[in-house]
């Protein structure tokens, strides 16, 4: 009896001894899991042959950007991306050599790997037409949080697109006594934006200053004196249009995951019926052929989206909007 019971106690003290040990093991792996020793984060990676140069490959939950410059190059078209397997239209199509960003609205999954192939068509200074194909790989990172200047909110008429905006984690700074550039250059922005809603943004000279800078502009409101840029014909109207719609004929990036959007009442508005050559439709209300949402983005200069209709857009609209100005 007391040999078994001295061999009973020797097996529990190795397995409380060996038990303890294997234990703090398997503790150990689960930490190193979860801080993803075993899934290391790949380092972003833009390849693409000269005369190209790659200078960032950014990608969040909502859209992913590629950035690349040229030398000896007259002009660059791009003609395809594909993400992961999937074709998209690219939110910019004529790329500024000196440094552009271009690519796609996608729904990513933070710390998911992506791979990316896309197709420029460009001329050389000499007038001959190439092709070139570039590659980009890496991980979704988190959401960019944007820092977008206020400097047009009359009678708190944007306060709803503000407050939707913050709920998104942008850093919205208001400073409505802003009146020249340097002043917007000393917030050192990603986007500058008037959210006026019924009232038109009174400091257009000044927002075209800013996007021929190569700022990203974001203006809101009935703007009923042509006095956007983007804007070249409007009409008066008291027309009630409570859903406005996608411009599925102009395929903008920036329509992606969204069906309607609010429009305006019947109260006195300007419809607008002519926008700038280059310019995108991003909105229309069928129901007159009014645009009420457009973008345009020209080489050398900045972003820049206007929205007309008083109503708030969808969520997605919004993200949609921040993914493509905050890249610059």
């Amino acid at each position: 009896m007391y040999i078994k019971h001295k061999k009973a106690q020797a097996a529990m003290e190795f397995l409380m001894t060996y038990g303890w040990a294997i234990l703090i093991v398997l503790i150990v792996l689960a930490a190193l899991f979860f801080l993803g020793v075993f899934s290391p984060k790949t380092a972003n990676v833009c390849q693409i042959s000269t005369p190209f140069f790659c200078q960032d490959v950014v990608a969040d939950d909502n859209s992913l950007g590629i950035k690349i410059k040229a030398q000896g190059v007259s002009s660059a078209t791009v003609t395809s991306i594909n993400i992961n397997g999937q074709d998209c239209n690219s939110f910019n199509t004529n790329l500024d050599i000196n440094g552009d960003f271009f690519g796609c609205i996608v729904t990513l999954n933070k710390g998911d790997k992506f791979t990316v192939k896309y197709t420029l068509d460009y001329t050389r200074q000499l007038g001959i037409s190439h092709k070139i194909i570039g590659e980009s790989s890496g991980n979704v990172e988190n959401s960019r949080k944007s820092k977008i200047l206020v400097i047009e909110n009359t009678n708190n008429g944007g306060s709803g697109w503000i407050s939707k905006l913050t709920s998104f984690g942008h850093n919205v700074i208001i400073d409505t006594n802003v009146a020249t550039k340097a002043q917007v250059d000393s917030y050192s922005p990603d986007i500058i934006a008037c959210f006026n809603t019924y009232w038109g943004c009174s400091k257009s000279a000044l927002f075209k200053q800013l996007y021929d800078s190569g700022y990203s502009v974001w203006t809101e409101g009935n703007d009923n004196y042509n006095a956007i840029y983007l804007i070249t014909t409007t009409v008066d109207t008291s027309i009630n249009v409570p859903t406005i719609y996608p411009d599925t004929i102009t395929n903008h990036p920036l329509i992606t995951g969204w069906t309607s959007a609010s429009g305006s009442g019947g109260d006195g508005r300007s419809g607008i019926t002519g926008i700038r050559s280059g310019a995108y439709s991003i909105i229309k209300d069928t129901t007159n052929n009014y645009y009420e949402g457009i973008y345009l983005d020209e080489i050398g200069k900045g972003k820049w989206y206007h929205h007309q209709s008083l109503g708030l857009p969808p969520d997605r609209l919004l993200k949609n909007i921040v993914s493509v100005l905050s890249l610059h």
